[in-house]
């Protein structure tokens, strides 16, 4: 198993890499059990990017969300494994009401899987209101 990998699926922005994405602005949109989710302006200096995803200043980047999994105490390799696979394969599913996986990077530490990002909200807004 490699020690760390970057996976790109297909109408993953170009530029895409984990230095990138880990220099983009950030901000935490939720955090649960096993991970915590991030909004990313990719690709700008001074990035602003308002509730419906529009670059507001600077040079205009990718907009993403980063969903950053922390390796839990007791996984084993077999583990680790069958999470990069299931990944890979997310990353093939295409459908109209589910957000299509770009990439992934996985290392010894955490898994970080980057989604397309959808604005006006999540499904829990729209469900319970604003």
């Amino acid at each position: 198993m490699a020690r760390e990998e970057t996976v790109r699926f297909d109408g993953c922005c170009v530029e895409f890499d984990v230095c990138t994405l880990m220099r983009g602005a950030a901000e935490i949109l939720g955090k649960g059990a096993t991970a915590t989710t991030y909004h990313v302006a990719m690709g700008g200096d001074d990035v602003i990017v308002d509730d419906a995803g529009v670059v507001e200043e600077g040079k205009a980047g990718e907009v993403v969300v980063m969903k950053r999994m922390r390796r839990r105490e007791g996984t084993t390799r077999e583990d680790e494994r069958r999470k990069r696979e299931l990944a890979r394969e997310m990353g093939t599913w295409r459908h109209a009401n589910v957000v299509s996986l770009c990439a992934f990077y996985a290392s010894a530490d955490e898994l970080l899987l980057v989604f397309d990002y959808v604005p006006n909200g999540s499904l829990h807004s729209l469900l319970n209101g604003p």
